[in-house]
């Protein structure tokens, strides 16, 4: 689940002959069909997949990653590979040609001729044969930061560059790779973009680039002169570029895709804004379709909206965004999961981040249910009521917050929302009852909140602190907090304490004594001796009981006596569905959520 763009444009999203789309979210690219609603993988990358190319015969797929701190395989490189088979053709610039990342790709169409820019640590061109993985040329591109490349649909040879203060005019050779600048603008009357941050090219070889103001720019094919300019066409920078037919589609980070008629003149004609729940608009993709042409946009919460475009007036003119996502991420830091045993709103899985994005996923039809965005609250741990309509959230900032979703009209109200503790707090724990909260923070204090009075006069509980206990252990084992007692035919709270950090690593209920919640403890530290050299990151015990998963620091994930397969760069949280048929695990800073299922 998730998807990511870093910068907006071209090179993160594709179709393929077979009709699929493919994009990618850290070191996982994703091949996903409407059609069938289903996805395939190609996870053949060592780090976080920062570009991707698609050849024009929909097959070929070129692939480029950043590097990371050790290992000669984790060095910056471009992974050439087929779509229908998932085989690796050839691995490029694995030798250390760029120093920390490939940012942008494009293959010359028809041809096996493929350009790569990456820092080296300069700005540099870089020209590939792809049927023998060989370097053909390289040049050095004088600008800080390229933004966008892309080769003429139409005229094979000719290839464009744009970033800041740069737009550049390139002919490639398709026989030998030379590479060599073939024209630069004329801006005669007209001010000189500051930052060029995408580009498209129109059916007659005209050139559109957008810039970081918001204007955008429509220039000759040879790149002499330009033709005509839409001054603030957008509230910020405009993010990517499409055209269809007549019709020009612009994005921005402003939240707006604007449709233009590119007619003798340039006229807005009809616009579709997203949600502010969505955030801006990176990027764009047009699908032929039964139905008619579809828009998929990505968008920067890391999510893929879509759009069915109007085919009898202006594309974007009375249509609405369709109501189920084919994705649904988050931005930043991804730690908190948790199952939802019996939803209401039929997601069993719920996230949160330090995006402030809270999530809930449908991991049997693997879809995207709701999600709800409250900006500057670091969520790092969750627990929800059995229905989902109570969510328990902690922050790194030490606030606990309470929400209570209203099942009619699904409005959120906000029950409880205060600063507990200096320090983040870590685990929060709903008892059996419902009616006590235990709220775990790093500096090993627990807290105990009760809910004294429920239908109040809002309409909502009332939770009040109930009393708090430090945790102190020997060395790494379970104990007991003292905190307000808790002994009405219901349960205690236990917290497993790591004697390495001085911390609490998960909180529990039960009525059985240490000794049996030590095996009931879902998320601990364990010894080498129990698992090996590598140490355990998170753990999680299936329904049944009968069904342990292990996360490790060294990105393995072993789901019972079965071999350990590769999971996230570091997997931080995993959990259950409630019916035990699926595995869900969040990676933390690559933002990204895995289903896995259990066979």
């Amino acid at each position: 689940y998730g998807f990511c763009n870093h910068d907006g444009g071209s090179c993160s999203i594709g179709l393929l002959a077979s009709g699929e789309i493919i994009y990618f979210i850290s070191s996982n690219i994703i091949i996903y069909s409407r059609k069938l609603h289903q996805q395939r993988h190609y996870r053949e990358h060592t780090n976080n997949v920062h570009c991707l190319a698609v050849h024009s015969d929909g097959i070929l797929v070129a692939s480029g990653q950043c590097a990371s701190s050790s290992g000669q395989k984790n060095k910056a490189h471009v992974r050439v590979w087929r779509a229908d088979t998932l085989h690796t053709l050839h691995v490029l610039g694995d030798t250390g040609v760029w120093s920390q990342s490939v940012d942008s790709l494009s293959f010359m169409p028809a041809h096996n001729i493929l350009v790569a820019a990456g820092d080296c640590p300069d700005t540099m061109l870089t020209v590939w044969d792809t049927s023998s993985g060989a370097m053909q040329a390289h040049t050095t591109v004088s600008t800080k930061r390229l933004c966008d490349l892309q080769f003429n649909p139409w005229i094979s040879e000719s290839m464009v560059t744009c970033g800041t203060e740069h737009l550049v005019w390139w002919a490639v050779s398709k026989d030998t790779g030379e590479i060599q600048v073939a024209s630069q603008p004329n801006y005669d009357i007209y001010l000189k973009g500051h930052v060029y941050t995408c580009l498209c090219h129109s059916q007659r070889g005209d050139v559109v680039t957008g810039d970081y103001n918001g204007n955008i720019y429509i220039w000759g094919k040879k790149g002499a002169s330009i033709l005509h300019i839409i001054k603030h066409g957008h509230q910020g920078p405009v993010t990517d570029l499409a055209l269809l037919h007549n019709h020009l589609l612009s994005c921005g980070q402003d939240g707006a895709i604007n449709c233009w008629n590119m007619g003798k003149t340039v006229d807005k004609e009809s616009l579709l804004q997203l949600p502010r729940s969505e955030g801006g608009v990176r990027c764009l993709l047009l699908l032929s379709g039964v139905k008619g042409c579809v828009l998929v946009a990505g968008t920067s919460t890391n999510s893929l909206i879509h759009v069915t475009l109007n085919h009898n007036k202006s594309p974007l003119e009375d249509v609405a965004l369709e109501n189920v996502p084919i994705t649904q991420g988050h931005t930043e830091d991804l730690r908190a999961i948790q199952a939802i045993p019996e939803s209401f709103l039929r997601a069993d899985v719920i996230s949160a981040s330090t995006d402030g994005l809270i999530c809930k996923l449908d991991s049997t039809r693997r879809e995207a249910v709701w999600k709800l965005w409250m900006k500057s609250y670091p969520f790092i741990c969750l627990d929800t009521s059995p229905e989902g309509d109570q969510i328990f959230l902690g922050t790194q900032d030490g606030k606990l917050v309470i929400l209570r979703v209203i099942k009619e009209d699904m409005t959120v109200v906000e029950i409880f929302n205060e600063k507990i503790s200096n320090s983040a707090v870590r685990h929060v724990s709903l008892s059996p009852d419902g009616n006590l909260l235990g709220a775990a923070a790093t500096n090993a204090v627990v807290y105990m909140y009760s809910c004294l009075r429920k239908n109040g006069a809002d309409g909502t509980e009332i939770w009040t602190l109930a009393g708090k206990g430090k945790g102190k252990g020997e060395e790494e084992g379970l104990i007991q907090c003292n905190i307000l007692p808790y002994k009405n035919g219901s349960s205690d709270i236990r917290s497993q304490h790591s004697g390495r950090t001085n911390d609490i690593d998960c909180i529990e209920w039960s009525t059985a004594g240490p000794e049996d919640v030590r095996l009931m403890t879902t998320s601990c530290w364990l010894r080498s001796s129990q698992i090996g050299p590598d140490q355990v990151t998170c753990m999680a015990v299936s329904p049944g009981k009968d069904l342990v998963a292990i996360a490790t620091n060294d990105g393995q994930l072993r789901v019972g006596p079965g071999t350990p397969i590769k999971s996230h760069l570091n997997t931080c949280s995993l959990c259950f569905t409630t019916d035990g048929r699926s595995l869900l695990t969040v990676g933390g800073t690559d933002v990204c959520i895995m289903q896995w299922k259990i066979i």
